[in-house]
């Protein structure tokens, strides 16, 4: 009927409400699944319950394809059908609503396993609490909610419920035995992270002391092969012109590094060390060749 109608090409809403007019529910209904007028399908068949309820089935159907659980939820809880809406407000997250929905349609069994799953669902999410809740309060198996409990460390928590229902024997033989076991595990972690970080320490001052050595070393190497002293008094000997002059230049004046952090002037100091090591061993070279030419001359 869609291709009867080319003077409505693109205007959808227009097309819909011609074919409310001239054509049966069945058409309309499926123009308005073809291209998501949902909304305006349930207003168009205001009063025809029967119709609306299809529609609203339909949208609910797309909004399950399209992840939308809360909006799929309230759809088909508006048309009665309360095992989806409770299936559907369980995958949105809302599980005090999927619960009462499934009481409106289950019971017994039914509603037992219905629950259950509920209960899975909130254990495998992180949610130890509200999965020991369904267990105890609405299907009464504390045991299974102290278990539960128990598993995730909830130990306080598993203590009120076997105060709540008068379960005692929980406390002893589940409670606490299971209480006593996450305890010795913990404690056992514990001592081997310690080792480890023993180790770890040890091997890090090891790594300290060697490059607090060889630091000394350096410091001791560039102080004792050539003292300052000797340096300056070299270079007062010379006294002949042009050597003088290059004896000068190299005993020029040492590079200083300002710096306000204490790491930055330990580096400079050092850095100032080597280049006055290197300027010292090139004035031996240059005063022992300046001898060897006067010796030989």
């Amino acid at each position: 009927m869609t291709g009867d109608i080319p003077f409505f090409k693109g205007k959808f809403n227009e097309a819909l409400q011609f074919l409310r007019v001239f054509e049966t529910s069945d058409v309309v209904i499926k123009f308005a699944c073809e291209h998501e007028l949902y909304a305006s399908a349930i207003l168009l068949f205001d009063g025809d319950s029967e119709s609306v309820k299809v529609v609203k089935e339909a949208y609910a159907l797309s909004c399950m394809e399209k992840c939308l659980y809360a909006e799929a939820a309230g759809l088909y809880q508006s048309t009665g059908h309360f095992l989806k809406a409770a299936e559907a407000y369980l995958e949105s997250g809302d599980y005090l609503m999927s619960m009462s929905c499934a009481r409106l349609e289950l019971s017994g069994e039914q509603l037992d396993s219905f629950l259950r799953q509920v209960a899975t669902r909130l254990e495998s999410e992180s949610k130890p609490r509200d999965a020991a809740y369904v267990l105890s309060e609405c299907l009464g198996e504390p045991e299974a909610a102290v278990e539960v409990l128990c598993s995730a460390g909830e130990w306080r928590h598993a203590f009120d419920i076997s105060t709540r229902h008068k379960a005692l024997r929980l406390v002893e033989g589940l409670v606490v035995p299971q209480m006593v076991l996450s305890l010795e595990s913990r404690i056992t972690e514990l001592s081997e992270l310690n080792v480890k970080l023993t180790e770890r320490s040890g091997r890090l001052q090891v790594v300290r002391d060697l490059k607090s050595r060889r630091r000394e070393r350096e410091d001791d190497e560039s102080s004792d092969i050539f003292p300052e002293s000797d340096a300056g008094s070299m270079v007062s000997d010379f006294t002949f012109g042009s050597h003088t002059s290059q004896a000068t230049d190299l005993t020029g004046p040492s590079l200083t590094i300002g710096s306000t952090s204490a790491k930055r002037e330990k580096y400079a100091a050092r850095k100032r060390a080597k280049a006055q090591k290197k300027r010292k061993r090139i004035v031996q070279v240059n005063l022992c060749h300046w001898r060897m030419n006067h010796i030989c001359c």
